[in-house]
């Protein structure tokens, strides 16, 4: 069925009838807000598990002037992005070099996609592409992604999924579909339910996962499909557990035989000041760093095979565009070896 102009009327009313007070405080950013995220994720009944997602099942409706319009209307989509997300936005080029540089159009990023906890905004690149940032209704940045015009074809559907920060964080999933093949997207959860995710502008997305498929998403994960005219999928990503698990980024370290950490100022992501980490490699091996010329250095092992160097001034560019290793050495042979490179050299080889 499709939803008339008093449909949308009732539905608004529905989701949050204003009194008189509530009128009078439309004019604050704060009550204004407020109110249209309960709008955007209110709708017409739909089945259970997919009463909270920004989505109506493909088939049982048409929006029309529904939740997008409605957010259009309130002002959220294509409003400025506030402060916290543009800073957040410059800073994925702090410390690059020119060639590295996203250089996003921060001043005209904007809001192009909408849920109850979040919101996503788009910051355009200057020779195609953009930047996208999922943000929470706070405006605290979630994370980022940026696809320069190079990468708009081989990415159909960008997916970001910033861990939630709390317990108590909406669990929100976001992107842009970059493939004119794609005319919906929708998330496929671990039980096998499906919901068609509704676009906001310049063909972005948000997703917040109901209550009551947030255990398995945090646990499972799910997956973000495009779909095609005919129903046809074209484009699927998976993505992982979204519990947080390891907050310090240390639970697994145990396992690996090198760990391995770059230390930088954050001034110039091309140099690497130096390395620390753990050996766990048995039979008390020797280490080396080895640089991209092919010389190398001994690196002293302390208590628990733990070890700290201090790259020489003089080698701190070396990784910079090239990678060098992390070896342990045991009779001679080499029994384990991970990658030295730089932040730069990282987004110049993964984006």
């Amino acid at each position: 069925m499709t939803i008339t102009k008093d449909d949308l009327l009732l539905m608004i009313k529905a989701a949050d009838p204003l009194d008189r007070a509530e009128f009078e405080a439309w004019p604050s950013r704060s009550q204004s807000e407020n109110m249209l995220a309960r709008i955007y994720t209110s709708g017409l009944p739909v089945p259970r598990r997919r009463r909270r997602v920004v989505a109506i099942a493909a088939g049982t409706a048409v929006f029309g002037l529904g939740a997008a319009g409605v957010a259009a209307a309130s002002g959220v989509l294509g409003r400025p992005a506030p402060e916290p997300v543009k800073e957040y936005l410059v800073e994925l080029d702090r410390g690059m070099p020119d060639d590295l540089r996203y250089n996003p159009d921060v001043d005209n990023a904007r809001a192009v996609a909408a849920a109850a906890g979040g919101v996503v905004y788009l910051a355009d690149l200057a020779g195609g592409g953009y930047c996208i940032e999922v943000s929470t209704k706070q405006s605290h940045p979630g994370g980022a992604s940026c696809v320069t015009a190079d990468d708009l074809k081989s990415r159909p559907i960008d997916v970001l999924a910033p861990l939630p920060a709390g317990d108590d964080a909406p669990l929100l999933i976001g992107g842009r579909v970059n493939s004119g093949d794609i005319a919906t997207v929708q998330a496929r959860f671990a039980d096998g339910e499906a919901s068609t995710i509704a676009f906001g502008l310049d063909r972005a997305w948000l997703l917040e996962v109901p209550a009551d498929e947030r255990a398995s998403v945090l646990a499972e994960g799910l997956v973000i499909e495009g779909v095609s005219t005919t129903g046809m999928v074209m484009s699927s990503q998976q993505v992982p557990p979204m519990l947080d698990d390891d907050p310090l980024g240390t639970k697994y370290d145990a396992t690996q035989p090198l760990v391995l950490e770059t230390i930088s100022d954050g001034s110039d992501l091309t140099r690497v000041l130096g390395i620390k980490g753990r050996v766990n490699v048995p039979g008390s091996p020797t280490l080396e760093v080895r640089y991209p010329d092919g010389t190398s250095t001994t690196v002293a092992l302390g208590a628990g095979g733990l070890y700290e160097f201090r790259i020489p001034a003089d080698r701190q560019d070396d990784f910079a565009r090239i990678a060098g290793a992390l070896v342990a050495i045991r009779n001679g042979a080499v029994v384990a070896s991970t990658p030295i490179h730089s932040v730069a050299y990282g987004r110049a080889h993964n984006g």
